[in-house]
């Protein structure tokens, strides 16, 4: 478990520290007393599990506590204070706890089996789901459906699966998926509006290391997703055999693509040796 500890008292920091060493032996749980250290500290490190704050420094642990969520909004946040009138205010952010100091091992305990989100060496062994054949669907979990936030992200999201982990650029997702014949300053922006928020949904939902922009080039993660597509180009007999002949429907560009044709030929391969 990957923590980091904010408070203005050097010694509030150190027992918070040593509590968390006590409850996993085994984790890294850093400290720091400024929150420009702070926020210089999480954005550097893209594996924290847990952000304790307190809730009465120089900059205001809710106004801290609002910027963190903006930059990694899956992360666990416990605020805690020597004030428990401040409590309302702390879980009208949607923290995952609210701890009244002295931050014991057991209300530690408490705080730790009830956070929001899945620990990061946990969240790797998940997968998210996409389904290719018929209409494209993403799941977070088995029964739960993902949304995005932009119509326009999923559009984005699918193309970047049907080009199996291969990267583009803005300038290809313009013209393939949204049929722009000129890329514009204006077709650019939009481009990565889509891109941006693609990625933070993706990050909410846990699953922030499934799509991969780096310089000007995106593309999918493939070991980061179960897919039917991924399983049936794999040569998987099972998952061709499922295969209709519907693939992506609900997109043209579809039609024409690279993975449509060598599914249909898998396809039509398992068909005849029947």
């Amino acid at each position: 478990m990957h923590t980091i500890t904010v408070d203005d008292e050097s010694l509030s920091v150190r027992a918070m520290q040593r509590t968390l060493s006590k409850a996993d032996p085994e984790g890294v749980h850093s400290g720091v007393y400024k929150v420009s250290e702070f926020f210089d500290y999480v954005r550097k490190h893209d594996d924290i599990d847990i952000a304790f704050v307190d809730i009465e420094m120089n900059t205001d642990g809710i106004t801290v506590t609002k910027k963190l969520k903006e930059i990694v909004p899956d992360i666990n946040i416990v605020i805690y204070s020597g004030h428990p009138q401040y409590k309302a205010d702390a879980l009208d952010q949607h923290v995952s706890s609210f701890i009244v100091k002295p931050v014991t091992d057991e209300k530690l305990a408490v705080a730790l089996a009830n956070l929001r989100h899945p620990l990061k060496e946990k969240r790797a062994e998940r997968k998210l789901k996409v389904v290719t054949f018929g209409n494209f669907i993403v799941y977070t979990e088995p029964d739960q459906v993902m949304t995005f936030s932009i119509s326009h992200s999923m559009d984005v999201f699918a193309y970047l699966v049907d080009k199996c982990g291969y990267a583009v650029t803005a300038r290809d997702i313009a013209a393939d998926v949204f049929e722009k014949d000129e890329f514009t300053k204006q077709t650019s922006k939009d481009i990565s509006k889509y891109v941006t928020s693609l990625i933070k949904d993706l990050t909410s939902a846990g699953f922030g290391d499934v799509v991969i922009k780096q310089n000007r080039l995106i593309k999918i993660n493939k070991n980061r997703i179960e897919c039917d597509l991924y399983d049936a180009l794999s040569g998987d007999r099972k998952t061709l055999e499922a295969f209709k002949g519907e693939y992506l429907i609900d997109y043209s560009w579809a039609e024409e693509s690279d993975s449509a044709a060598e599914l249909k030929s898998l396809a039509g391969g398992v068909l005849s040796d029947r």
